[in-house]
């Protein structure tokens, strides 16, 4: 009860009280001493019935505030439970999530300590002596750069190093890991928006300047250490694919493998090992291959072909020199794209360029004119009725740190630097 209904009550027990003992006194004869004691028993007596009522409803309150908290404390637990069951359900896909990373981490380490080895092994094979016997096998290596061309307008220090100084600076550039991923923009014709990206390397010189192609291809090929630096192209390809799908885009990658990749049991079976677990980039990457290397591919070469894509990648072919090629064929081994030299495709008497097209495009092959290195080329592909392009007009190789993702617009001078 509240406070104003006790003063009533309490009250009303004082006022029957003293009516009771005035009563007794009056109309029954007794001594006032007698009545009042009456007067006080009966309201001790009202004082306890009033007090027992109050426990009692307090009692009732309790027990139903008891039950509130019992309910709440049910609810909590059932909460409790089902917040339990959800996280059984998530700690598999946890784990799962987890052993998949981990097996990333251990599939990185092994390429690295493969590449490692084979940088080693590739050096202890083949001494500076070879070289200087100038042996030199692959006289047209230097064409399995699409930057190769441009490189001779930027003269280096390096042009004028020997054999012993070039393969020095390539040693001591993969020892101290300064290998550098440009990327170079292919883009749609006539439009010129940037597709997609193909993944290049470069050495740099302890002392800053960057070591082209032109320098080291030579003198690594002898020294056995061309599929290192090729390894390492793949190997940060599948890094920048990640960094651009955590940014949110969807740039799409071209990535050279060399037939020393395709040749080296150990590595490439550990490579593809990594890219098993990364076979979710199988829509964001593409490697490719020249004409040279597709054409005299084994059997081995071709089950490394076919597990690639068996993961789901498909492939290009470029350094086109001939263009007696079957597009079925190319298409059963997973080839999606055929880049030929923007120079053959626009000779005078040259191919009929809507002819080649129709016959890729039948197989679901995309044809590209790449080393587009001047608009009176790029209006001669365009009028041939080439979709992509790529070369040093529609975008240089940049360092893919600073890679801004769009094909550049090039100014004369640059335009006439690329020439």
């Amino acid at each position: 009860m509240s406070f104003l209904t006790n003063f009533f009550v309490i009250g009303s027990y004082v006022i029957v009280a003293v009516a009771l003992s005035m009563g007794l006194q009056a109309f029954g004869g007794v001594e006032p001493v007698v009545g009042w004691l009456a007067a006080a028993v009966f309201f001790l007596f009202a004082g306890q019935i009033h007090g027992t009522l109050n426990r009692a409803q307090e009692v009732t309150a309790l027990g139903h505030e008891i039950e509130r908290l019992r309910q709440a404390l049910i609810g909590a637990g059932q909460d409790m439970e089902a917040i339990t069951e959800r996280l059984d359900e998530f700690e598999p896909r946890i784990e799962g999530m987890t052993d998949t990373r981990n097996q990333r981490l251990v599939s990185e380490m092994r390429v690295l300590e493969s590449l490692v080895q084979q940088f080693a092994g590739g050096i202890a094979e083949r001494s500076v002596e070879a070289l200087a016997a100038g042996e030199v096998p692959h006289e047209k290596l230097n064409e399995a750069w699409s930057f190769a061309r441009f490189d001779k307008s930027h003269p280096s220090a390096y042009d004028r190093a020997n054999d012993d100084q070039l393969l020095t600076a390539v040693r001591d550039s993969l020892r101290d890991n300064r290998v550098e991923l440009y990327l170079q923009p292919i883009v749609s014709l006539p439009q010129r928006r940037l597709r997609f990206l193909e993944a290049l390397t470069r050495l740099r010189a302890e002392s800053g300047e960057v070591l082209m192609p032109r320098h080291y291809l030579r003198v690594a090929e002898s020294a056995g250490i061309v599929s290192t630096i090729d390894n390492l192209l793949l190997f940060r390809s599948v890094q920048i694919v990640r960094k651009l799908m955590e940014r949110g885009g969807d740039e799409k990658i071209f990535c050279n493998i060399s037939t020393h990749s395709l040749q080296d049991k150990t590595f490439f079976g550990e490579f593809l090992d990594f890219m098993e677990l990364n076979a979710d980039l199988a829509k964001r990457m593409y490697f490719e291959f020249s004409q040279e290397t597709y054409e005299t591919c084994g059997a081995l070469e071709l089950a490394n072909l076919r597990r690639l894509t068996s993961l789901g990648f498909r492939f290009s072919m470029d350094q086109v020199m001939s263009l007696d090629f079957e597009a079925a064929s190319l298409r059963d081994r997973g080839f999606a794209f055929v880049k030929i030299p923007a120079a053959i495709l626009t000779a005078g008497e040259g191919p009929d360029v809507g002819a080649i097209k129709y016959r890729l495009a039948r197989h679901g092959i995309d044809m590209i004119a790449e080393k587009i290195e001047d608009d009176q080329t790029a209006d001669a592909v365009v009028a041939a009725g080439v979709d992509f392009g790529q070369g040093y007009l529609l975008g240089e190789p940049r360092p893919a740190a600073k890679e801004p993702l769009a094909a550049p617009v090039e100014t004369p001078e640059q335009s006439g630097a690329a020439a």
